[in-house]
């Protein structure tokens, strides 16, 4: 059965919506303390990488002690936080896009590493 046309339209609004303000799905904080403060959040998705920078799509992610201790708070006058906070700086996934003065990538390199942390 297909969609009714007041159906439709809806489906329609709501892809273009998402390319206008696309949103991605993370882990994230919304203030310093216990774990109690980790939710999974809908969060608007990065912009398009600067120079030297690159987009990933995040396969997997890594928590280590100074994640915790971001989370905490006891970090926060040598690295304070904007909230919401994703936690976790090791990663593994694909380039989705590149920025300019990238020359070692291209999109759909799988890649792992450390994301800067400040």
């Amino acid at each position: 059965m297909s969609p009714s046309r007041t159906e439709f339209f809806r489906q329609a609004l709501d892809h273009y919506l998402a390319q206008k303000n696309p949103r991605m799905k993370a882990v994230s904080i919304q203030g310093y303390g216990g774990s109690d403060q980790l939710a999974v959040r809908d969060l608007p998705a990065p912009g398009p990488p600067g120079s030297g920078q690159v987009l990933l799509r995040v396969r997997a992610a890594g928590v280590n002690p100074v994640d915790w201790k971001i989370r905490k708070g006891k970090l926060r006058l040598a690295m304070p936080a904007k909230f919401p906070l994703i936690l976790g700086y090791d990663v593994a996934g694909e380039v989705v896009e590149i920025g300019p003065e990238v020359a070692w990538f291209q999109p759909g390199d799988a890649v792992y590493g450390g994301v800067d942390v400040i």
